[in-house]
Order: structure tokens, then sequence, then C-alpha cells
């Protein structure tokens, strides 16, 4: 078993806006990616998740909604973080760069 595979995948549901994101956080507790968009499907919020490593089939998703969510991982959501906006729900997928 790697190290990415004890990484945790969070699916979280925004209580306000009805929306949803995924989060990956390591096993020690810090975040290793996150959606770079939010979704009004869970269904598409995880097949994005897919596209980033999440592996469906032997991973249950885990859904969560922001009020939820504890201390640790609502500190680094996207919200919390101080945006003035809400990230746009169902766009076009930006094309990723190789890192």
């Amino acid at each position: 078993m790697t190290h990415r595979d004890s990484d945790l995948w969070h699916f979280i549901f925004d209580d306000q806006d009805g929306s949803w994101t995924w989060q990956r956080v390591s096993s020690n507790g810090e975040e290793v990616a996150r959606s770079p968009f939010s979704f009004r499907s869970f269904n598409v919020c995880v097949a994005d998740a897919e596209l980033a490593g999440f592996v469906n089939n032997t991973s249950a998703p885990r859904r969560v909604r922001t009020s939820e969510l504890t201390h640790g991982l609502r500190g680094r959501s996207a919200h919390a973080m101080g945006e003035s906006h809400p990230r746009p729900a169902e766009r076009r997928r930006r094309p990723r760069h190789a890192a």
C-alpha cells in the first residue's frame, strides 16, 4: 500500500448553495488537493475526483456537509479562506497542466 492509498477523499455538500466539491486529505490531515470548481451534481463531482485519482470502486465516497466539517477541514475550505464569491458551478474543466 502506497502513502497515496491512505489519503482520504471528502465530498463536501455546501449547505448554502447546494453545490458539491471534493477534497483529498493526507493521513496526517493536510489537504493534498481540492476540486477547482464546485458542482451541482454529486455524481459529476465524483467523476471529476476520479480524474484526479479517486478510485470509486475501492473507496466509499465520504459525503460531508459544510456544517459538519471539523474546524481543521473547515479552515482549509475555499469559503473559510476568504473567497468573496462562490466558485462557479458546472463549468467546463480547465486543462490540467503537467506538474
